[in-house]
């Protein structure tokens, strides 16, 4: 979370204005922007592959006109720590990633999008969550997104 928030306003962007300062890494205006790096929360079914996550990763981009530069880490629930497909993907992009446990992702006191992992793992979800966990602001900016039935991917700042 922003340490400070008592002297700022969220706005929606269409309520901007000259006095406005953005802080988005996906929205772009004229005004003074900040663009901080973007966390992935990204989980996967059992046994996804490279390729399958890769292809994700890359519609995930285009989807939010984002580059691979605007992306600074990984992050997932541990049950993905031994998932063939996704350590290839982060050791191929050149990633780092962090996984987390199931208390962890359940100490956050945010809402999150319901999950398969809330079925499977008593989880409050599994993409949203550790995106928040190991970003630098907490804050969630992209709910999970599911490509090709296999890869969800959510993004924080």
């Amino acid at each position: 979370t922003l340490i400070n928030k008592t002297n700022l306003t969220l706005i929606e962007f269409e309520n901007e204005d000259e006095n406005s300062v953005v802080i988005s890494p996906i929205h772009t205006t004229s005004n003074l922007h900040f663009r901080p790096k973007i966390t992935l929360g990204i989980g996967c079914n059992k046994d996804t592959s490279c390729h399958t996550i890769e292809v994700a990763f890359h519609e995930f981009l285009q989807k939010h006109k984002l580059k691979r530069d605007d992306i600074n880490f990984i992050a997932s629930f541990e049950a993905k720590a031994n998932e063939a497909g996704l350590l290839e993907f982060v050791k191929l992009n050149n990633f780092e990633i962090k996984f987390y446990k199931k208390d962890e992702i359940n100490s956050l006191d945010q809402n999150f999008s319901f999950s398969a992992s809330t079925k499977f793992f008593g989880l409050k979800g599994a993409a949203e969550p550790a995106s928040v966990l190991r970003s630098k602001y907490k804050e969630l900016i992209i709910k999970k997104e599911v490509y090709n039935t296999h890869v969800t991917i959510a993004g924080a700042i």
